[in-house]
Formats: structure tokens, C-alpha cells, sequence
């Protein structure tokens, strides 16, 4: 799957501003040892000036050349990259190469940022210029990931490697651990790869008998805050961040304004409320009487919620269940239960091809988790031969074979 990357050579750069210093003895040379460096680095190879040399080079001009400095940068970096996309778009699969010269690039850039230090700390106090990471970064992901030629071929060569990898023959993970993480690094996986990603696993786990459900009470995040008191970090779920936001836009929410805007479960939302303007940590406050969440309640933000910590975790409220609730609750134990069934028995079968009844409910009884009774198991098994995931051998009704 891997391949060797092939060279590409960075020139130097000339049809950029010229720097003007002052004139001193030997400016031009100094200049020309920090491009001669910087190529060097680009090209992987050992510079003749030692990094510190270099570093100072740079500390000596950032006061007054910086905007010049990350402009000669800016050029020699867009050349060692359409050097690399010219080199990667000629390959029939595309990604092993890429990833090794993402890899190569991104070890260039750490050295050079340590030579950029100077210019990089001044740039992030001026928020003037990016800085080398940034700008780096940024080109990377404009002149190759997100160009024309090779942005389709990135994602289906990733779902392809993850594909492979669900039927179970061999890839190289370390390769689909760098692309993924390339991507995340340059903040393209949403654009390019997260769609189609859900996209094949939904089908893939609906082949397996199995059905994905978002879990949306399992998210959690950190929102910053700013009370009278001073700054905090709330450690919330994702429905308490949901409603904590809304009221960057407004002072003051009705429950029924909250519920058309965040389409939270009716429930679901009392219990959030309740944990966030009526428990231990109030960041909200609840503007009308009474213990419980009701339609017309008004709610606002607490601004002189105070806490010792600088982190506040503020957790969910557990409600008690009706009677309806615990059998709605049972219900959908028993569904999640009959998909894990399900999946266990397609993928005995298509690992095995071909098993007699009693081996199956055998090793299904080694695997499953969950308390099962052999009526059940036969009854999935009656199911997904209705379905044509399985058949009945014709001479053994006995054995059951997997469809492909």
C-alpha cells in the first residue's frame, strides 16, 4: 500500500519584494543564507547554517521585515507544494504518497516555526500576519487537499481503505490513522469526508442487520461563561449547551420559546432546564414560582452565579418514569437487544459461510452479552432467512449458509 516519496526539489524564490535594509556590509549574503536555509529544510536536507544561526538571522529583521519575511516563506512553501501535488497527482492511488510527504511537510514546518519563533510570537500579540503554522497549514490544505485533482480521490481512497478493512482484509491502519488525522488537522473533515463517511456506515450496519441511533445524551461539552463574579468553564451536556447558547442571542426565554428553537423533547428539555435554573449550580434563573418546569416559565442567565471552581460540572437530572415510560423504555431494550442478535448472527455467518443449527445458537451464547433464550435466537434466525441474509441448505435443513 505504501510507496517511497519521490524527491521534489525546492529552487529559490525570486519574483518576491525585495527586502531593503540598511545598508550595511555583507546584507544580501545574510538574506541569502536564510533562503538557502529555508530551501535546504524544504528539500529535507542539512542546511549549511546551524538552526540558531538561522533563528537569528531572523530575530535581527522581524521587528522591521516581518511582512517580508513571511512573504519570502509564503513563496518557497507554495512551490514545494505544487512541486508535491504534481508528484502525487500522477500516482493511480494517491493517498500513500500523500501521506508521506503530509508527514514530511509537516516536520519541515515544526523546524522552521522554531527558526519563525521571533516573528510568530510577535505576529500573535499583533494578530497582524498568520503565523508559520497557520500559513503552512493553510496552503497545504488550498494548494493540494482542496484542489480540483485531488480532493474527490482523498475521500474515496480513505472509505475505500475503511471498506477493506469491515470485510476484513488486511490494510495498514497507521496509513488510515494519518489520513484521518491530516484531515482533521487541516479542519476538512466535515467538508470533504464526515457526509459520505455516515453515509456508507449507515448502509453498511443496515447490511448487517444492525441500525445506527445517535446517543445525544452521551455528548457533553465546555462552554466558557462570564459572570459578575469573573470568567468560569461549564462542564455541560450537549441539550445544556444547546440552551445555554440561545442566550448569547437573548436576556430573557419562555420554555416555549426554548422548545421551538432547540426542538428538544418536551421531557428531555424539562430535565436540562431543571438541572441548569433549578439544581445545585444555577447558571439560569428561573423568573416565575414553583419547584417544577412548566409551559409558561420564564428563564434568564444568572449573572451572579458564583463558584468556587474555575470548572463547574453541572450534571443531568434524572426524572422518575410513568408507568408508560418504563414499558416505552422496555421497548426499546428489547429492539436494541433483537439488532444485536441480528448483527451477531450475519457476521458468524459470513465469517463461517456455512454452520449447523446447534453451532450457531452455540457460539451465539459465547458472544452475546445480553440474556437470551434459545426461542428467541431461533426466532431472529426464522427472520433474517425472510429477509434473504440467510438461507436453509436444500439437502440439511439444519445448516444454515450466509447470502452474500
Amino acid at each position: 500500500m505504501s510507496k517511497m516519496a519521490t524527491a521534489c526539489t525546492v529552487k529559490s524564490v525570486n519574483n518576491l519584494r525585495v527586502f531593503k535594509i540598511p545598508q550595511q556590509e555583507g546584507a544580501d549574503s545574510i538574506v541569502r543564507k536564510l533562503e538557502n536555509g529555508l530551501v535546504s529544510i524544504l528539500n529535507s536536507r542539512q542546511p549549511n547554517q546551524s538552526l540558531q544561526e538561522l533563528y537569528t538571522i531572523i530575530e535581527n529583521l522581524h521587528s522591521s521585515h516581518r511582512g517580508v519575511l513571511y512573504e519570502k516563506l509564503q513563496g518557497l512553501l507554495e512551490e514545494a507544494l505544487l512541486e508535491i501535488l504534481e508528484a502525487v497527482v500522477r500516482e493511480c492511488e494517491k493517498m500513500p504518497l500523500l501521506i508521506q510527504f503530509w508527514l514530511r511537510f509537516c516536520s519541515q514546518i515544526v523546524i522552521i516555526k522554531n527558526i519563525f519563533l521571533k516573528c510568530d510570537r510577535s505576529s500573535q500579540n499583533s494578530n497582524k500576519y498568520n503565523t508559520v503554522q497557520q500559513l503552512s497549514m493553510n496552503l497545504f490544505k488550498t494548494l493540494i487537499v482542496m484542489s480540483p485533482q485531488i480532493k474527490n480521490e482523498v475521500t474515496k481512497e480513505i472509505l475505500q481503505w475503511i471498506e477493506m478493512q469491515r470485510k476484513e482484509i488486511t490494510i495498514d491502519l497507521n496509513q488510515l490513522q494519518n489520513a484521518l488525522g491530516m484531515l482533521n488537522e487541516l479542519q476538512v473533515y466535515d467538508d470533504i469526508f464526515h457526509t459520505e463517511f455516515l453515509r456508507i456506515s449507515h448502509n453498511f450496519y443496515l447490511d448487517e442487520g444492525r441500525k445506527l441511533v445517535w446517543q445525544s445524551n452521551l455528548g457533553h461539552c465546555i462552554v466558557k461563561a462570564t459572570f459578575d463574579a469573573g470568567n468560569k468553564e461549564l462542564q455541560v451536556s450537549l441539550f445544556q449547551t444547546i440552551v445555554l447558547l440561545l442566550f448569547n442571542e437573548a436576556e430573557k426565554l419562555t420554555f416555549a420559546e426554548i422548545l421551538e428553537l432547540t426542538n428538544i423533547e418536551v421531557d428531555e428539555l424539562k430535565r436540562t432546564l431543571f438541572s441548569l435554573a433549578c439544581a445545585k449550580n444555577r447558571v439560569l434563573c428561573k423568573m416565575t414560582k414553583g419547584k417544577e418546569i412548566e409551559s409558561e416559565d420564564l428563564f434568564g442567565v444568572n449573572t451572579k452565579f458564583t463558584g468556587k471552581l474555575f470548572r463547574v460540572k453541572i450534571n443531568q437530572i434524572q426524572l422518575k418514569e410513568s408507568v408508560e415510560e418504563q414499558h416505552a423504555t422496555e421497548k426499546s431494550v428489547l429492539a436494541d437487544r433483537q439488532f444485536q442478535i441480528d448483527a451477531a448472527i450475519v457476521r458468524i455467518l459470513k465469517y463461517r459461510k456455512r454452520l449447523n443449527h446447534n453451532e450457531l445458537i452455540s457460539e451465539l451464547f459465547n458472544i452475546l452479552d445480553i440474556p437470551v433464550k434459545p426461542y428467541d435466537l431461533k426466532k431472529r434466525i426464522e427472520l433474517l432467512i425472510e429477509r434473504e441474509y440467510l438461507e436453509r441448505d436444500k439437502d440439511d435443513p439444519t445448516n444454515y449458509t450466509y447470502v452474500a
